[in-house]
């Protein structure tokens, strides 16, 4: 069977998103609810989005795959940090459902005050971190209706927003980046900062969770998917070229690296998880 007709019978997960409420906007970015086809469990790769989440599994139990660890059964509320060195492997099971808290570069930092670099490469149970939620975790399961869900995840996140700290010159930093499509020098970002490199490093690590080279790649992959997603006239030499990417067996190299995939196999069979997960995402901080 051709590789595309096997992309095409997969079993592909589905998702909805929601806007946060107005007071989380600073701190959130969006909402997502992910649900794969009745009866049918699903396999992803996970690629880097810039983004922290917190996500939570119910209906059936998921299984997540890291080079080093594999989580048999994540908890059914946990941190996803930065992915730098890891594409993780999630496996649905039949009628599992999620739904995740996607973060602004330092949303995650500004609400729960932890160094983010804790949480790159790998996920965390959500109690580890806020030993209260385990309030939440008894309430989540009685709310059957995702908005409901949706509205207990945020009551909760509305009890650290007055004593949220402020990350200007990172968020600073981070609009940078994103304005240029994650096509800036380093020395000039930091230069414009009033930081050191160091510095500037430093805090990134500490609030966003990696680097701002590393989060500029990804800013710049994402904008590249952005354009082959909406974009139908241009080509992938077009679409790199517009991205910063000048030379094609770069551009090549950082797409499989980062999404996993090869670019031109993308063009032709967009996964939807991607299409939701890195195009939007792009979109949105632009």
């Amino acid at each position: 069977m051709p590789e595309s007709a096997k992309m095409e019978d997969e079993p592909q997960l589905c998702h909805q998103e929601y806007p946060p409420s107005k007071y989380l906007l600073p701190f959130v970015r969006r909402i997502l609810h992910s649900y794969g086809p009745e009866g049918a469990s699903t396999t992803i790769a996970v690629p880097p989005t810039g983004a922290h989440y917190i996500t939570h599994v119910y209906n059936a139990p998921m299984r997540m795959s890291f080079s080093d660890v594999c989580w048999s059964r994540c908890p059914e509320l946990f941190v996803g940090g930065q992915l730098k060195n890891e594409m993780p492997v999630a496996e649905t099971a039949q009628n599992s459902e999620l739904l995740g808290i996607e973060f602004q570069p330092t949303g995650f930092y500004r609400l729960f005050k932890r160094v983010c670099s804790t949480f790159t490469d790998c996920i965390t149970d959500f109690l580890e971190i806020a030993p209260d939620g385990g309030e939440l975790l008894e309430t989540l399961p009685a709310q059957v209706e995702v908005t409901n869900k949706i509205n207990t995840l945020e009551c909760f996140l509305s009890r650290f927003v007055e004593d949220a700290v402020e990350t200007p010159r990172v968020d600073h930093a981070v609009a940078l980046i994103e304005q240029s499509d994650g096509c800036i020098r380093m020395e000039d970002l930091a230069k414009r900062c009033h930081w050191t490199p160091k510095q500037m490093y430093r805090q990134f690590v500490r609030t966003v969770g990696v680097g701002p080279k590393p989060f500029a790649k990804i800013v710049q992959i994402n904008r590249v998917v952005t354009h082959m997603l909406t974009q139908n006239s241009e080509g992938l030499q077009e679409a790199a070229l517009r991205c910063g990417y000048y030379d094609q067996a770069h551009f090549i190299h950082d797409f499989q690296r980062l999404i996993g995939t090869n670019p031109l196999a993308f063009l032709h069979h967009p996964d939807p998880f991607l299409k939701n997960y890195l195009g939007r995402a792009a979109s949105l901080s632009g």
